[in-house]
């Protein structure tokens, strides 16, 4: 079963690869991706510090 993960930490990409779920993984990964990247975009805006 898969368990909710926040997008704001490593830790459901950690997860997925302890459990040894590549696609669990894989999703987990892109989802972090993601988040990251937008968050990186609103701090170039300035609208997040």
């Amino acid at each position: 079963m898969q368990k909710y993960c926040s997008s704001k930490t490593g830790s459901c990409v950690a997860d997925a690869i302890a459990a040894h779920e590549p696609l669990r993984t894989q999703d987990a990964m892109y989802l972090h991706l993601v988040y990251n990247r937008k968050r990186i975009q609103m701090i170039k805006k300035g609208d997040l510090l």
